[in-house]
């Protein structure tokens, strides 16, 4: 099946798709954030990949120095606890 009209036949998509766009990425700055006041939901960084996640969901904490640190997955953990220096910021 081949298209039969010329390119001016499809200017009319144009600002369809730019329409559609807008309308799905718009909601996205408007979703609910977490509830910071309870600490559920807070939103915390994995600093060893840099992933951010809810702390009340990390698969991994580990205690250094008195603060808690959340990670991603067990294997971030290890590679914290290995040389904690390395990800913390001086």
């Amino acid at each position: 099946m081949h298209f039969q009209g010329s390119l001016m036949d499809l200017l009319w998509l144009v600002p369809v798709a730019a329409l559609l766009a807008v309308v799905w990425w718009l909601p996205i700055p408007f979703r609910k954030r977490p509830n910071s006041e309870t600490g559920r939901g807070t939103l915390v960084t994995d600093p060893v990949c840099g992933m951010q996640l809810e702390g009340a969901k990390a698969a991994a904490t580990l205690e250094y120095k008195g603060n808690t640190y959340h990670f991603c997955a067990d294997g971030c953990r290890k590679q914290f606890e290995a040389d904690p220096a390395q990800y913390l910021s001086v």
